[in-house]
């Protein structure tokens, strides 16, 4: 799926199925907080919130399917990734992680397109954050860039039982199976899934990647030749 338009409604009804059945679960926790009175606002409102972003994402696949091509620029990584951790900073907490960002360099913009980027990555976040949640321990769940040979790698890290054979199956399962993330994950992991397809129609699919001493999954993006004015 990563690298291609997913240009036929079968690829856009199984991300529905999808996003329909990780939906359930922020929905769910409203309605009954909303009934038993045992959810403090901010909960209730954290859970909508995410509801609401996933939808965005998955809509912005839907946008891209309308077009004949998608217009890249150059955008800031590092100021993505950023903005992206503090999105993430609540829910991690709820779910019992800690979020962390680690940029490994000054970098150039690379050229993607920003509302995509930023619309994967945080799909992505949600995703990590909710399969890292099955650990006994506190999870550490980072957002992160390096330069690799061929450009600059960015992503979201902190499960070591992802692989790329799991990673593939995945693909190929997702909308008509409970696929999640990892095998000891109870999320169905739609976010992965809304950012892989967003990455894909900008030509930089997602894959099974590490940084550090912490796996996950990046995307390589080529480095903006544009001047930057100081």
């Amino acid at each position: 799926m990563a690298g291609t338009q997913p240009d036929d409604l079968s690829d856009h009804g199984r991300l529905m199925s999808a996003l329909a059945e990780q939906l359930k679960l922020p929905l769910v926790q409203i309605a009954h907080g909303l009934e038993s009175g045992a959810y403090k606002p901010q909960a209730l409102a954290d859970n909508a919130r995410l509801a609401i972003k996933l939808i965005d994402s998955y809509l912005l696949t839907n946008t891209h399917s309308r077009q004949e091509s998608l217009l890249l620029e150059p955008v800031p990584l590092s100021a993505v990734l950023q903005d992206v951790a503090h999105q993430l900073y609540g829910h991690a907490k709820r779910y019992n992680c800690q979020v962390e960002l680690n940029i490994a360099g000054r970098y150039q913009p690379v050229m993607s397109h920003k509302n995509y980027l930023q619309g994967a990555l945080l799909a992505l976040g949600y995703s990590f954050i909710e399969a890292a949640s099955n650990s006994d321990t506190k999870a550490t769940i980072t957002l992160a860039a390096h330069r690799t040979k061929q450009g600059i790698s960015g992503g979201v890290f902190g499960l070591e039982n992802l692989r790329s054979e799991f990673f593939r199956k995945a693909r190929q399962l997702y909308g008509t199976a409970n696929q999640p993330l990892t095998s000891d994950s109870a999320s169905s992991s739609v976010g992965m899934f809304i950012a892989d397809t967003l990455l894909g129609q900008m030509n930089t699919p997602l894959h099974v990647a590490r940084h550090q001493n912490q796996k996950g999954l990046a995307a390589t993006f080529i480095p903006s030749t544009q001047l930057k004015l100081v």
